[in-house]
Parts: C-alpha cells; structure tokens; sequence
C-alpha cells in the first residue's frame, strides 16, 4: 500500500476530471483497513496492481483510499467494485447507480 494525500478537491466517490474525460479518480472513506483493490469493467474484472488504492490515513474523518481510473471512455457508465482487505466485496457506497443481476429488472 502506497501512502498519498487524496488529491485537493476530490470528494468521496467518483471524481471526473473536468480537463480530462478519459480519466476518473475514486475515493473511498474506509478507516481500518488494511488495503483495498478496485476491479471492473476498466481492468477486466481482474485484480491488477496498479488498482491497488492509495491510502490517505492523515485524513480528517478517517481515513481515504484512492485510485485514478485511466483511458475511460467519455460518457460510458463503467461498472466496478472494491475488495477490502481481500475479504468483503463491495460497490460504491456513493454511486446512484445500483447494479443488480437478480434486481435490475425490478429498480426503475
């Protein structure tokens, strides 16, 4: 785990980047944990190392894990999940989209 300051401006969840739209940053608040790992659409749903979050532990709040997603395509919704500490699944906690095999046919 790399430590490193989430970079200013950047809010919980996922960050477009306003000069560059091929690029995003996800911000994860998840004090004690040991490592993270994003994985989806961008890294064929494989544990790659370079998705590997970096950890801001000097956060105000707790701490924050971060990554930035590169060679996005413009408008494409970009499907993804977290491992934390190699045990628990999860998805964006601040995501309005929800992704639901058994579900979608039921969530407007």
């Amino acid at each position: 785990v790399v430590d490193a300051a989430v970079p200013a401006g950047l809010r919980d969840g996922i960050n477009l980047n306003a000069s560059d739209p091929t690029r995003a940053t996800l911000v994860l608040r998840a004090p004690g944990k040991s490592y993270i790992w994003a994985f989806g659409d961008f890294s064929d749903w494989e544990f790659r190392p370079e998705y590997v979050l970096r950890r801001d532990a000097a956060a105000s709040g707790g701490t924050r894990w971060w990554v930035e997603l590169t060679g996005l395509t413009p408008g494409e919704v970009v499907r993804f999940q977290y491992l934390v500490d190699g045990v628990d699944r999860i998805s964006d906690p601040y995501s309005p989209l929800v992704l639901h095999p058994n579900d979608d046919q039921f969530i407007p």
